[in-house]
């Protein structure tokens, strides 16, 4: 028979009324940190060495895992009561079993990433290339594994470089930098966003938005083919007018039209038309006279080009009949 000191007989019972019946507490030495009623006998209780995390197994066929401040962080249900939980010394497993059944739950990654700096600015003129540029840092206590740095723009924003940026290995406590060229399209407010991913890290994502003014945009306000339908031999037209409808000058303007075979451009034209500066709000003409060469539909391009604004293209057909 084994003999029991009333001292020892006394705490027993005190840990069996904290920890066994339906409500369990988390003692500071100041006293009760939080009291969290489950409804439910509490098999087993564990806490992390940090004291970040408290873990328990209830009769209810559930296992609990609460934050530092009570919050419930996670639950599993089993098909049996949980008797025992246990969370491993570094905190990142939560471990529990059940009838035959032993579970380990990962509660946490060894590697964490933390953005560090992030640079963008706060608006840009459409036409005009910007660069983002960020510092990444693993803050965990492991290396992180397969780092994947993705960016995802709407259709306005278009990108110069590598869409995603991968890095096998980056250290524990080390800063790395990435970047991207963007530009801007069209006028409008736009969400951009960064994913970083790793084998060993939960996710992370940065959001931002930025502002593009219309600094300088052509738009093709008519085109036309004059006349739509001619004969081999022939001769017709092809016009368009082009409005700069941004707040700056479009610099060194050209146009560029494309001919497929059966159409050639008529005596003294050239395929670019140098049109010259463009003031804001302010409008261009340009035209082309073209000879039909064989029978056939034929789609006719224009291209226009500046050194400050997007380009610009628009397309239309002739028909050329015998």
């Amino acid at each position: 028979m084994i003999r029991i000191r009333p001292l020892i007989l006394c705490i027993l019972m005190l840990f069996s009324y904290l920890f066994i019946f339906d409500t369990f507490h988390t003692l500071a030495l100041e006293g009760i940190r939080y009291v969290k009623d489950l409804k439910s006998d509490v098999w087993s209780v564990a806490l992390s060495a940090d004291g970040s995390y408290v873990a328990a197994g209830s009769a209810d066929n559930k296992v609990y895992l609460f934050g530092r401040d009570g919050r419930l962080l996670w639950s599993h249900e089993a098909d049996d009561d949980v008797t025992s939980v246990a969370l491993s010394a570094d905190g990142y497993t939560l471990a529990f079993c059940y009838q035959s059944y032993v579970y380990a739950h990962l509660l946490r990654k060894p590697a964490e990433f933390k953005i560090i700096k992030f640079k963008i600015p706060e608006s840009v003129l459409a036409g005009k290339v910007f660069l983002l540029t960020a510092t990444i840092k693993n803050v965990g206590k492991e290396d992180a594994l397969n780092v994947i740095v993705d960016i995802m723009t709407p259709s306005e924003i278009s990108l110069s470089t590598k869409r995603k940026l991968t890095f096998d290995i980056v250290s524990k406590n080390k800063e790395f930098n990435v970047s991207w060229n963007l530009k801007a399209l069209a006028p409008g407010e736009y969400e951009i966003k960064i994913a970083i991913k790793a084998d060993n890290a939960e996710p992370l994502e940065k959001r931002v938005k930025i502002k593009v003014s219309a600094g300088t945009m052509l738009n093709i306000i008519y085109f036309a083919v004059m006349p739509e339908e001619v004969k081999v031999g022939d001769e017709f037209s092809v016009v368009f007018v082009l409005e700069n409808t941004g707040e700056l000058i479009a610099e060194n303007v050209k146009s560029l039209i494309m001919l497929p075979p059966g159409l050639e451009l008529s005596s003294g034209e050239t395929l670019v038309k140098h049109i010259g500066n463009i003031d804001s709000r302010d409008i261009a003409e340009v035209s082309w006279k073209i000879k039909a060469l064989k029978s056939g539909d034929y789609p006719i391009t224009i291209r226009v080009i500046s050194k400050n604004a997007p380009d610009v293209m628009r397309a239309g057909k002739v028909i050329v009949r015998e």
